[in-house]
């Protein structure tokens, strides 16, 4: 089995968390997955359905922010570098698996699918 890798620059991902957070055998570094949709073709003018799973890994205090707030389902936008993984298995098969060292990640608020009811004020017992 041989196996190669290559960091790529600087970007940006924006999707739904696919599995709670976990740290590593060691306790070193914690993943999650995120699942991204087919990309448009420009040659073809038409769309690719496969979807690209991104390893997001994260180290010290941020995989500890991670674990603390993020949990499968929560939509994240997440910064870092680029590194794609490819390897031959022992059939003969070419496989990359395409990973994002994070510098940063965000967990974005949807909008509530129900609009909040307002409380009406009881007495004036409150202290401010």
């Amino acid at each position: 089995m041989t196996e190669e890798k290559r960091t790529f620059d600087n970007g940006s991902i924006e999707g739904f968390v696919a599995r709670d957070p976990e740290y590593n055998a060691s306790g070193t570094a914690l993943s999650f997955s995120i699942p991204i949709a087919g990309r448009w073709d420009r040659e073809a003018q038409a769309r690719e359905d496969a979807t690209v799973w991104v390893r997001v890994v994260a180290f010290s205090g941020l995989a500890e922010a991670i674990a603390d707030n993020i949990r499968k389902g929560d939509l994240v936008r997440v910064s870092g570098t680029f590194q794609a993984h490819s390897w031959t298995t022992r059939d003969g098969e070419e496989r990359t698996d395409l990973e994002m060292v994070a510098s940063s990640v965000c967990k974005k608020l949807l909008p509530a699918k129900k609009k909040p009811q307002r409380v009406k004020e009881q007495g004036s017992d409150l202290p401010f």
